[in-house]
């Protein structure tokens, strides 16, 4: 199986009242969706954000991850049995050295 199509969508959501988490105030939710299509056109969606005042990462920080995702991976095998979760995604992505929100996102679509 390859992956066909790797698709990002930002998107950036108002809360219905501001958030403080450890002294990061925020009025929005931002992040990406990603959706990845194999070559027998399945796909699967995935949520990828940063939690301000949690994450070492910024939004700027998993655009970029997320795009350099998209430029190595579309068109690329997927190795079989990722989906046994026996490593097989660390040893996968490991030279990519991705945050923790990407990883999330990226290893858990759905």
């Amino acid at each position: 199986m390859k992956i066909a199509a790797f698709k990002i969508y930002s998107y950036k959501i108002p809360l219905v009242s501001a958030l403080t988490m450890k002294g990061q105030h925020t009025a929005n939710r931002e992040g990406l969706f990603i959706r990845l299509t194999d070559d027998n056109g399945r796909h699967g969606w995935g949520e990828i954000s940063q939690l301000p005042g949690f994450s070492s990462e910024s939004l700027n920080d998993i655009v970029a991850q997320t795009r350099k995702l998209k430029y190595n991976l579309t068109g690329a095998a997927v190795p079989e049995h990722l989906e046994e979760l026996s490593g097989g995604f660390e040893r996968w992505l490991r030279e990519f050295d991705l945050s923790a929100s990407v990883r999330f996102g990226i290893e858990w679509p759905s």
